[in-house]
């Protein structure tokens, strides 16, 4: 301040700006998917160098909350992160027989958003590959038969379901048995030894064969 007499007289005080925080939304991708496992990266430079979460969702169901630390030095060189470890690699447990769906979510930090990363969702099919099961319990094995009209019997099974059941006598074709669950054939043996060989297919084409051998005297 300056009077009439040009006197002066200063005084100051010091404050501080400290601009709003920007926070910014993770970034990634999920580069595959498949029976066994989805893989991919996730990054949040907000994070600086540590890795962040990523929550897997099988169906729109949390199955998994992973971090992100597997390394991918394709990440450096693209410079897309300052150090690689930001990958994951998460195995698939527990998923039944057919078509699923995943998606991948990069957890935000310290919070906010969390993005549905790039490449969601995945179609992923997780093939049967379990045999059916089939028995004869009629006739017994090395039964004897004094009369060539008979009737096989028997029954099968599958986790997922059934196609048919076939059955053939000694190097015969296979014919279609009645049923499945519970099956029957009519079979007309020859003179002396006879195999019958019974087969069941399921949906997915997994076969599976069962013998007994029987005589006709």
């Amino acid at each position: 301040a300056t009077d009439t007499s040009n006197n002066i007289k200063e005084t100051s005080i010091t404050v501080t700006y400290t601009p709003p925080t920007v926070n910014h939304d993770p970034i990634g991708n999920v580069d595959g998917a498949d029976s066994v496992h989805v893989t991919g990266w996730a990054y949040d430079q907000d994070a600086g160098s540590n890795p962040i979460n990523v929550h897997i969702y099988i169906d729109n169901n949390p199955v998994a909350n992973i971090i992100a630390n597997v390394s991918r030095p394709d990440l450096v060189s693209a410079g897309v992160a300052p150090d690689p470890n930001h990958g994951f690699d998460y195995t698939f447990t527990g998923l039944s027989v057919g078509t699923h769906t995943v998606d991948v979510y990069a957890i935000n930090a310290p919070e906010g958003v969390n993005p549905l990363l790039a490449g969601s969702p995945k179609t992923i099919v997780i093939p049967d590959t379990t045999l059916p099961t089939i028995s004869i319990s009629s006739p017994t094995n090395n039964q004897i038969f004094t009369s060539p009209s008979i009737t096989a019997s028997g029954a099968a099974s599958d986790n997922v379901a059934l196609s048919k059941v076939e059955v053939k006598l000694n190097s015969g074709n296979f014919q279609t048995a009645t049923g499945a669950t519970n099956w029957s054939m009519p079979l007309t043996l020859v003179s002396g030894t006879n195999t019958i060989t019974a087969r069941a297919t399921d949906t997915s084409n997994n076969i599976k064969e069962t013998s007994i051998t029987v005589t006709y005297t």
